[in-house]
C-alpha cells in the first residue's frame, strides 16, 4: 500500500461529501484530518468583513 497527501481547498460540506463518497466507490481507503489555521480565527472574521467593504 502506497501513501499520498492530497490537500483539497472547498467551498461547502457537500463537496467534501462527494470526495469521501467518491473514494468510499473506489474502495480507496482515506482520513480526513482537518488542519488548523495559523491564524486567529477572529483577525481572519474581522479581516474578512473589512474586505468586503
Amino acid at each position: 500500500m502506497k501513501t499520498i497527501n492530497i490537500k483539497v481547498h472547498t467551498s461547502e460540506s457537500s463537496q467534501i461529501e462527494a470526495i469521501k463518497a467518491f473514494m468510499k466507490a473506489l474502495k480507496i481507503k482515506f482520513e480526513v484530518s482537518k488542519e488548523k489555521s495559523p491564524y486567529n480565527s477572529e483577525f481572519v472574521k474581522k479581516y474578512n468583513r473589512e474586505m468586503q467593504t
